[in-house]
């Protein structure tokens, strides 16, 4: 048992150096559609293409996907739940940078045994990735006795623009996981089944219990704001005095935008490596005198559109009414509830400049919304002088 307390602290650093050549090199792979584990502590089905690629110290298993999608599972000796769920948040650490966790951990039972799941977002070496993360506790551990209590950690890896296509498979892997030594009853299908008597069958994969208890990806259609040429004070039509006019603003989405036209045109996107928000412009729109609606149109990496009507108002004699000086306070909450970073805020802030103080009450709401002290202290900076 001392041997397997020692092993554990070396371990994490193998599942993480297993990580860094696992997203980065490929191995020589074969196939198989159940995967037992050599030493009998684990089975886990593979859907078809799936392949083992390799181990590391026999205790950590890495396997490919037809495409790009992967996933990674570390057999964890003489380690509890939070043990579990420590190891799996540092090798999401490993394996990207700026980490996100997108809502929150979900516990849940797995083929009788406890476990967890959660999801990442982060990137490596500036392609956006999604970390599935789960842990199960596993109720025996291998046939030689010497460990009492373990369990593994279960980590699969999808490029963004690829989730739709790969979370489902890697969450019916990893629900397959369980003992060794467990019974697995297929149907003539070859559906996994759980629950149901050897020989028998069972109820369908759709119902297997635990399945509606993990987090899907939420369905949500790009944002956009428009920043320039802004909108009067007074309403919703932005007034300018001259033709062509440039537009620009920021169009954001949880899984990230493809792309942005105006008129119909493609409009040019400001590289950030950051694709959840984007900023976009585009020079040379034609106006008659009057008013004008153009068409703004955000495609996330989904293929989900919205599009919104910028009304512009040429008028060759401008009106008495004076234009908006700056953002206002809902402008700057708007873009940081979308996903814009605040330092992206502050320099569209600095820009365009604001039309409100920061007092203590702005402050908070703010924050809650997720400014960072810079951001605070650039829009203070910023402070309209009466």
């Amino acid at each position: 048992m001392a041997g397997y307390r020692l092993l554990l602290r070396p371990l994490r650093v193998v599942a993480s150096l297993l990580l860094v050549v696992w997203l980065c090199c490929p191995w020589p792979a074969y196939s198989a559609n159940t995967f037992t584990e050599p030493n009998g502590r684990f089975t886990v089905d593979l859907p078809d293409g799936w392949k083992l690629g390799s181990s590391q110290q026999g205790l950590a298993y890495a396997f490919e996907g037809p495409g790009a999608a992967r996933f990674l599972i570390v057999w964890m000796p003489d380690t509890d739940k939070a043990g579990l769920l420590s190891t799996g948040r540092s090798m999401v650490k490993a394996a990207m940078k700026g980490v996100d966790q997108e809502g929150g951990a979900v516990d849940l039972e797995v083929n009788g045994n406890p476990a967890g799941w959660a999801v990442f977002r982060g990137k490596t070496q500036g392609l956006p990735l999604v970390a599935l993360l789960g842990t199960i506790s596993l109720s025996r551990c291998g046939t030689s006795g010497q460990v009492k209590r373990c369990g593994v950690v279960f980590m699969g890896v999808i490029p963004q623009n690829e989730r739709g296509q790969w979370q489902s498979q890697i969450e019916t892997v990893f629900r397959s996981i369980r003992d060794a030594d467990s019974p697995a009853t297929r149907d003539e299908k070859g559906t996994a089944l759980t629950g149901a008597e050897p020989g028998k069958k069972g109820e369908s994969e759709q119902t297997v219990p635990g399945r509606e208890e993990l987090p899907k990806p939420a369905s949500s259609a790009p944002k956009v704001n428009v920043m320039d040429p802004a909108p009067t004070a007074a309403g919703s039509v932005a007034e300018v005095t001259e033709s062509p006019i440039t537009v620009r603003g920021v169009a954001s989405d949880e899984h990230g935008i493809r792309g942005v036209q105006v008129s119909g045109q493609q409009a040019r996107i400001e590289a950030s490596g950051d694709i959840r928000a984007v900023q976009f412009s585009y020079s040379g729109v034609e106006l008659q005198e009057g008013l004008n609606r153009i068409p703004v149109v955000a495609t996330n990496v989904n293929d989900q559109r919205t599009e919104v009507i910028l009304s512009v108002w040429l008028r060759k004699t401008p009106s008495a009414q004076s234009p908006r000086k700056g953002l206002s306070e809902s402008d700057i909450v708007d873009l940081l509830e979308n996903y814009v970073p605040p330092q992206r805020v502050a320099a569209v802030a600095r820009e365009k400049g604001i039309d409100f103080a920061v007092s203590s009450r702005v402050e908070e709401r703010l924050r809650k919304a997720g400014a960072d002290d810079a951001l605070i202290r650039t829009l203070r900076e910023l402070l309209p002088k009466e």
